[in-house]
């Protein structure tokens, strides 16, 4: 079976709880794509703290 190649800038990727990671974040915002991603409450918590100190 040969792999599908996806164009990044027309899909959109979708993200669990278990999977927080701001590399990847930052690579697909690089590559113009778009993505949603459900966060732990504690793990948004630490990212706007983060954030906010910047």
């Amino acid at each position: 079976m040969q792999a599908k190649i996806i164009n990044l800038e027309k899909a959109i990727a979708v993200f669990d709880r278990a999977y927080a990671s701001t590399e990847l974040f930052l690579q697909l915002i690089e590559k113009n794509s778009k993505f949603i991603s459900r966060l732990k409450k504690s793990d948004y918590k630490k990212r706007k703290k983060t954030h906010d100190n910047q």
